[in-house]
């Protein structure tokens, strides 16, 4: 996390959030040592294509920013000062590390000793070589390059400087998209707002603060954000953030699944499953939905079984998952990993609770960040817009 915000008085800041199939954008009041406050909040969803296309995919993304900002400007809202955006994860790359100093006699940490850490570091494309799935004839942008971290003699601190230590870990996550992403992203936004003043950001370290906040002093858990094209996988292991990392398959995939089954659309798949979940469809219309649910349930199921199984065997036991998805889809994945959870318990498999229990699986809404972050009366809750207020507020 960044050790070194300055911001000291209450200004106002338009904060989006870009997801596979959707765009929200906010204006926030921001307030070091406060609550932000949204006063402003708009989400626009576009249709997930049959076969997925870059091109089409970009150009709803960048019609989708403009159409927030100008519902902005018609309100009449304050001009922000600065503007922040969160990316996807299908639009960058990211990757954690571990930076590690010893010597062999106490030196001194320092802000300039730990920034010289990170700066001697190699940025990602050297440090991942041939698993960047990034081309290296592409030039690239670095959104983040954060230390979330520290630990000295091998003890975890939150306030290092002006101690003396012999081993210093950091650990350090940074991101990477395609320079063209920003830049046009940038011209975008920037232009309709008249201002340089854009920082982007990434949804994992994002949700990863929120949850390290709102959970306390709980040491161990996953989180699964199934809200997009992927399904984007957090392991959090003794209160910091283990490993992250995407398998392909969300909540976009299950609608495109149903709309298949169906002969339909995605449209039409979207449509039926808000119609399953919510309980309105007929005994029948959930026996002919049947079929590719259990298809869907085997692939996404596949791919979850292996997360669960690298985090058994390399990292921790989790306490908890935390799913984080849609109204339509939330519930199906929900059952798909207690489902899950309870065939592994049997195999002798399972991430064991204190107490030899199967973790909780819990969706996430935004209750989650009630206690830290206000909304106007008039706006409408959006927990990743929300999310994304308490981290700008209290990271950036």
């Amino acid at each position: 996390m960044s050790f070194f915000s300055s911001r000291k008085k209450r200004e106002y800041a338009a904060i989006f959030d870009i997801e596979s199939g959707s765009v929200g954008g906010s204006m926030v009041a921001l307030e070091r040592g406060g609550k932000p406050e949204i006063l402003f909040s708009s989400r626009t969803v576009f249709p997930v294509p049959a076969k997925l296309a870059y091109e089409r995919y970009f150009s709803l993304l960048i019609s989708s920013l403009e159409e927030i900002i100008a519902d902005m400007q018609r309100q009449a809202m304050k001009r922000p000062k600065h503007i922040y955006i969160s990316l996807p994860s299908v639009l960058h790359l990211s990757a954690l590390r571990v930076l590690r100093k010893k010597t062999d006699a106490p030196t001194l940490v320092t802000k300039k000793s730990l920034a010289g850490m990170v700066e001697a570091s190699p940025a990602i494309p050297e440090a991942t070589g041939s698993d960047s799935y990034l081309p290296p004839q592409i030039p690239t942008s670095t959104i983040e390059r954060q230390v979330i971290g520290i630990k000295l003699n091998g003890y975890d601190v939150i306030n290092p400087y002006e101690k003396y230590a012999t081993e210093v870990e950091l650990a350090l996550y940074e991101s990477i998209t395609e320079e063209s992403i920003m830049k046009k992203i940038s011209a975008s936004v920037g232009g309709l707002f008249h201002s340089e003043h854009i920082t982007f950001f990434t949804s994992t370290l994002a949700v990863y603060s929120a949850l390290r906040e709102a959970l306390g002093e709980m040491d161990n858990y996953l989180v699964l954000d199934v809200t997009g094209e992927v399904t984007d996988v957090s392991v959090v292991a003794r209160r910091s953030l283990a490993s992250a990392f995407s398998v392909p398959f969300g909540a976009h995939a299950l609608v495109r699944s149903i709309g298949v089954a169906r002969g339909t659309n995605s449209d039409e798949g979207l449509l039926t499953l808000k119609l399953y979940t919510n309980a309105y469809s007929m005994d029948e219309h959930r026996e002919n939905l049947a079929p590719a649910l259990v298809e869907a349930e085997k692939k996404w199921g596949g791919y979850m079984s292996r997360v669960l199984e690298f985090v058994r065997t390399e990292c921790c036991a989790a306490h908890r998952v935390f799913i984080i998805a849609d109204s339509a889809s939330g519930p199906v994945f929900s059952v798909w990993m207690e489902r899950l959870l309870s065939v592994r318990k049997g195999r002798g498999t399972d991430l064991s609770l204190p107490g030899g229990f199967p973790p909780a699986v819990t969706r996430i809404d935004a209750s989650l960040t009630e206690h830290f972050v206000k909304v106007v009366p008039s706006v409408e809750s959006d927990l990743r817009l929300m999310v994304a207020a308490f981290f700008v507020n209290n990271v950036l």
